[in-house]
């Protein structure tokens, strides 16, 4: 794992977190006997708006076992997994279009033109590597067509 890589329980910690520290929206709408009126001192000149912060249905020991729940560790695994198969795919991509780049053509203004279209490709197929499409490499051109 990198550096910056980041464990399950730092992911739920920071997942739990995030969620007790919430603003709820505007038209937050609790259900099931949950009273929440936005209104307070209703028709007085200090009426105002409540702005609820995080939530009071789960303490940090219940959301952590909800977010456990809904994201599985076996689930976090296999997106790391994949974000790391990503990261290699993007590193040689951009190794490659710097061998474009780098490469010995007749002139600068081809070697940019085409490294722009590589990029651009590039760009486009590396979104397709975690669904498993494979990418086809492009040739680099060593002359101008037709000569």
């Amino acid at each position: 794992m990198s550096a910056n890589a980041i464990t399950y329980d730092e992911f739920i910690n920071h997942a739990v977190d995030a969620f007790l520290g919430w603003h709820l929206p505007n038209n937050f709408n609790p259900d099931g006997g949950i009273v929440f009126d936005p209104i307070y001192n209703k028709g007085t000149p200090y009426q105002n708006r409540h702005y609820p912060l995080g939530t009071n249905l789960f303490d940090a020991d219940q959301a952590r076992d909800m977010f456990e729940a809904c994201i599985p560790e076996q689930v976090f695994a296999m997106a790391v997994t994949e974000n790391v198969a990503l990261k290699a795919r993007v590193a040689e991509l951009e190794r490659f279009a710097e061998n474009i780049r780098d490469a010995d053509w007749r002139t600068w203004d081809e070697t940019v033109a085409y490294a722009d279209q590589f990029e651009s490709w590039a760009k486009s197929r590396a979104r397709h590597v975690l669904s498993g499409a494979s990418a086809k490499e492009p040739t680099p051109r060593t002359s101008k067509e037709g000569e």
